[in-house]
Parts: structure tokens; sequence; C-alpha cells
């Protein structure tokens, strides 16, 4: 076998080896990239959601939701005082986790967040409504732990 023939299986192997890998690559670091933008968007909802629930900007809380202002209100005030009552302000994030779902599109929010009276798991769930991520539903879970002053916060 001559020298150029060598060397043109050489090229050829490696290409049938790098073009697969290299759409591989590409196809991740795209997805990859779109998947961090989604998880800082919902971070960015979802500390919207709460800089307006502390303030009692329930108009702001709507805005950040896919549902109708109307029904949006008539649902989500009740709750949201109840757990202001018996949770106080938000103060911190204490765990996040953003999971991006491709089939059903959706991108779900778990978190246990820091209150005055205590810390409570909150679910979100998202979609695209309008270009935006917007909330489509909300649910403080269970209680993770009670201040020492023994306030209820949260559901048992």
């Amino acid at each position: 076998m001559t020298r150029a023939a060598k060397w043109t299986i050489g090229v050829l192997s490696g290409l049938i080896i790098a073009a697969p890998l290299s759409l591989w690559l590409w196809m991740w670091g795209d997805s990859h990239w779109g998947h961090v933008k989604q998880r800082h968007e919902a971070a960015e909802v979802i500390a919207r959601f709460h800089k307006h629930f502390n303030s009692g900007d329930l108009d702001g809380i709507v805005s950040d939701t896919s549902s109708r202002p109307e029904q949006t209100r008539e649902i989500w005030q009740p709750a949201l005082t109840d757990l202001k009552s018996r949770c106080g302000n938000f103060r911190a994030v204490v765990k996040s986790g953003i999971d991006i779902y491709i089939e059903p599109s959706s991108v779900q929010a778990h978190y246990v967040s820091s209150f005055e009276k205590g810390q409570v798991k909150e679910d979100f769930v998202m979609n695209y409504s309008d270009g935006s991520l917007k909330i489509t539903w909300y649910e403080p879970a269970v209680q993770i732990a009670r201040n020492p002053g023994g306030n209820k916060c949260g559901v048992e």
C-alpha cells in the first residue's frame, strides 16, 4: 500500500469518527446552554414572585402567571394570605432544584425556602406564554422545620 493510500484511509477514518462526534457535541451544547438559560429565567421569575409576595403585591404576582388575571386573583389571594399569616415574609432560598422538561414542555422548580416563621417546601410549574416564562402552578408544600417559638409554618 502506498503512502498516499495510507494517508487517505487515515483521513477518511478520522472524518468517520469526528463528524458524528462533532454533531453530537454541537447538539448537546445547544441543548445544554438552552437549559441553562431556562433555569436562569425560572430563578428570576421565582425571585420576582417572592419579592411581590413580601410586598403584598398580588398584581405583580398575577403578571407572572399565565392564567386569566381575574381567576388568578380569586384562587391565589386567599392561599397567599393564609401562607403569609402562617409563615410571615419570605427570607431566603435554602435549597433549590430546577428541572427542564421537553415533553410536555415545562419548567419545574422545587425550593426549600426560609420564611420568618420556618422553612417551607415550594413547588412551581412554569410554561412559556407570550414569549416569556410564566408560573402556571404554585404549591407551598409540607413543612420542613419550625422556628424555636413553635409557630406552625407549612402544612403537616
